[in-house]
């Protein structure tokens, strides 16, 4: 009989994962156990509620708003909602997502099958996601309510996000 090899101890929590690399240790990873399609319907859902009332509360605050200025406005609240609540979730809970089962956190190891260094606690990650639940998040709130209230800065706050978005593609 031979005996079993060792296993070093940084090796002890090494899990099978469908995430690349394959030998990226992933502590106490289990995987999901709603479907993709359940995950998504009940994101969908969420959204759906999320706008469907702000959609509502904009008519309430200035019935004037047109089309355009109702979608800008649903975008950034929208933005607003990702900002700090998904990824503000993946801020507090990065450690535990991997073997988590709520549902952010199964939608953060779909998400992870892209890259698989946000079950890492990966610390570029941590902090990029830091920065945007804690500024792009509330700023595309306030954007909303500058919408919504016909306030003239909206403009400036809208070019700001869209370029500081668009120098992060670069």
């Amino acid at each position: 009989m031979i005996p079993p090899k060792a296993m070093a101890p940084e090796q002890t929590f090494v899990i099978n994962h469908p995430y690349h690399p394959q030998d990226v240790g992933i502590p106490h990873y289990r995987p999901n156990k709603t479907p993709l399609i359940g995950l998504l319907g009940s994101f969908v859902l969420i959204i759906f509620i999320l706008l469907y009332g702000s959609l509502n509360v904009a008519k309430l605050c200035n019935s004037r708003l047109g089309r355009r200025d109702l979608s800008t406005f649903l975008w950034f609240v929208l933005c607003g909602f990702l900002h700090c609540f998904f990824e503000g979730y993946y801020v507090i809970n990065h450690q535990n997502i991997a073997m988590s089962q709520s549902l952010f956190s199964q939608l953060w190891k779909e998400y992870a099958l892209s890259d698989s260094r946000y079950l890492t606690s990966d610390p570029f990650m941590l902090c990029i996601e830091t920065f945007t639940a804690v500024v792009w998040g509330p700023l595309s709130w306030v954007i909303a309510w500058m919408i919504c209230h016909y306030t003239y800065f909206r403009t400036a706050g809208q070019r700001h996000i869209g370029l500081s978005r668009a120098a992060k593609l670069l």
